[in-house]
């Protein structure tokens, strides 16, 4: 089920299982709220600030985009981790703001190219940037059954002028600020998958390799 309170303009995705929460802020931001056991469509600014410990997140019950969990981080706001999507102008400008524009519920529709899998209905959400013309069209589908949420995006411009799209991940999560561990999976021919856990740390976190493709060295 997909529900929006005008109200307080929170979004509540939830079936038996689990509940994905998230608000348009004053500003137009997307600010997650929760993902995890079902709960009520209570007031959850409590949850708020994935960075509980910073001296910023409590003075006055602030919460700056660098300690709030988004949907959608830009490039250039104040947010200095890093971004979902990042473009440039013909001038070279790459600051962005996406704001909220609409929202509204539609049947789970077939991804064009790609594999779909089909569960429930999609939340769709419509972000434009008022100075290029970037826009982005975020989609969540909650499926009924499972505790499972998909999430895409497409990116438009629909500005007058060409952008160069440097950067479009198909999602960004932010995870609560707790002890958390990184476990992957390294090894060789004849070793493969051996568990290597090692404590997430602030920053970037990166495994890749080398050989294009996953094999027994990185997984």
């Amino acid at each position: 089920m997909i529900t929006f309170c005008r109200e307080t303009r929170t979004f509540y995705l939830e079936n038996d299982a689990v509940s994905y929460v998230f608000r348009v802020t004053e500003e137009g931001h997307l600010e997650h709220l929760w993902f995890g056991g079902k709960i009520g469509r209570d007031d959850l600014s409590y949850t708020r600030g994935v960075n509980r410990n910073s001296c910023d997140a409590r003075l006055a019950g602030a919460f700056p985009l660098n300690h709030m969990g988004n949907e959608l981080p830009t490039y250039g706001r104040g947010d200095y981790r890093e971004p979902m999507v990042r473009w440039t102008t013909e001038g070279g400008d790459s600051l962005s703001e996406l704001a909220y524009v609409s929202h509204r519920v539609i049947p789970q529709e077939k991804i064009p190219g790609l594999p779909t899998t089909f569960g429930g209905e999609t939340l769709e959400v419509t972000m434009r940037d008022g100075v290029s013309g970037m826009e982005a069209v975020l989609s969540y589908t909650l499926f009924p059954d499972t505790a499972a949420l998909t999430r895409t995006v497409r990116y438009h411009n629909c500005g007058d002028h060409p952008l160069t799209l440097d950067r479009a991940y198909s999602f960004s999560f932010d995870l609560p600020d707790n002890r958390l561990d990184l476990l992957t999976l390294h090894g060789a021919w004849g070793n493969e998958r051996a568990p290597e856990r090692t404590p997430i740390r602030h920053g970037v976190n990166a495994i890749d390799s080398k050989r294009v493709s996953s094999s027994a060295v990185t997984n």
